[in-house]
């Protein structure tokens, strides 16, 4: 992606941490986000209407909504944010919708712990799968049906791998019509180490951020740790005012009630 299109992704994404942050399981809402990229891919009218600049970017959200009205809410959400950014060109979209169904996987790898062991498996079935010549054929022979070559992957791998790397491999040969399944790989472990790179920060609010402040926050931060941060919100009934931030090993916490609970403790270490 290029142009626009990276700003546009930047918002979804965006879009998409906040759902996985608000409590959305990422495998689920991975697999509604792989079917929406099947839809356009098999859609070009869909794709034109959805990109068409000259359209209001809520009309564009409109149409989407009304589309894919039975997915699920936070789906919405982020196919919503998507319809209503600007982008490049009209193949952009569903590429983006694939590569946040890629990260919605990893989000769910990393919570469970196997952030690490996919990127590594990735790899390693990456190899397996270029190196034997009579599976590479069948898995690139577009006579063999998509379903048959997820049933195949799914005889191979089995639970010999993590299931986050499962579904990666599954979508890889069954759902990317235009991109070879082992440069489809190769491009999920690519988005697996930008993630790598990322540090991810909470922040506990008494009331939801604006986006602007959102913003403001996670470059405050960036700056600080020198590096990019995912920042997902929580609406926390313990804070009564300001902000507790959990990013790494460190907790910020800049909360009215932490300040009251310094002040009590200084009245009592007087007494």
């Amino acid at each position: 992606m290029q142009g626009t299109s990276i700003g546009a992704y930047t918002t979804t994404r965006q879009a998409l941490e906040q759902q996985l942050g608000a409590g959305a399981q990422g495998m689920d809402l991975a697999d509604q986000l792989f079917g929406v990229a099947e839809v356009l891919g098999d859609s070009g009218q869909l794709r034109r209407a959805l990109t068409d600049p000259t359209r209001e970017g809520e009309d564009r959200a409109g149409l989407a909504a009304k589309v894919f009205a039975s997915a699920s809410e936070p789906t919405r959400t982020v196919v919503h944010t998507a319809a209503s950014q600007r982008w490049r060109t009209e193949g952009d979209l569903g590429e983006a919708i694939i590569r946040l169904g890629v990260e919605a996987v990893l989000d769910s790898a990393e919570r469970s712990g196997n952030g690490q062991r996919v990127t590594d498996e990735l790899f390693a079935v990456e190899q397996q799968f270029t190196d034997h010549a009579e599976l590479r054929s069948t898995l690139t022979d577009r006579r063999v049906d998509r379903e048959a070559k997820s049933e195949l992957v799914d005889k191979i791998l089995g639970s010999k791998v993590a299931p986050e790397t499962l579904r990666l491999v599954r979508q890889a040969v069954g759902g990317a019509k235009s991109l070879r399944f082992d440069l489809a790989l190769r491009a999920y472990r690519e988005i697996a180490a930008a993630r790598a790179e990322r540090l991810t920060a909470v922040a506990h609010t008494a009331v939801e951020m604006s986006d602007d402040q959102q913003e403001r926050l996670r470059v405050a931060l960036a700056k600080q740790y020198g590096r990019d941060i995912t920042l997902n919100t929580v609406i926390d009934p313990d804070v009564v005012g300001g902000v507790r931030i959990e990013i790494a090993d460190d907790v910020i916490d800049g909360t009215v009630s932490r300040r009251l609970a310094e002040a009590r403790d200084g009245m009592v270490g007087r007494d």
